[in-house]
């Protein structure tokens, strides 16, 4: 089960996000992402070994800051590259939106 914490940061990101109002996170589908991290990291080393709530404050919402900095939703096409930092952050938080 995802925690009540990872839940509580996810939902303390996405209100923060109000100057982007188009823009909707997939909360489910992020914090399914952060728990596979987690349980896949015990076997390949993808990132460094953390409590979920860690992965979530660390990785994804380090990675979803970048949504703020950008016309990410507006209907633009958009590039972006990934340039293989691990446990396919930031390039798998910025698919799942």
């Amino acid at each position: 089960l995802l925690s009540d914490l990872a839940g509580q940061l996810m939902h303390q990101f996405t209100a923060n996000l109000g100057a982007v109002p188009e823009f909707q996170l997939d909360t489910e589908k992020l914090l399914t992402f952060a728990e596979l991290l987690k349980r896949w990291t015990e076997k390949m080393d993808l990132i460094a070994p953390a409590p979920l709530e860690k992965i979530v404050e660390s990785h994804l919402i380090d990675s979803l800051a970048a949504l703020t900095l950008t016309d990410f939703g507006a209907g633009k096409p958009q590039g972006y590259l990934d340039i293989g930092s691990g446990g396919g952050l930031p390039g798998m938080v910025f698919a799942i939106q």
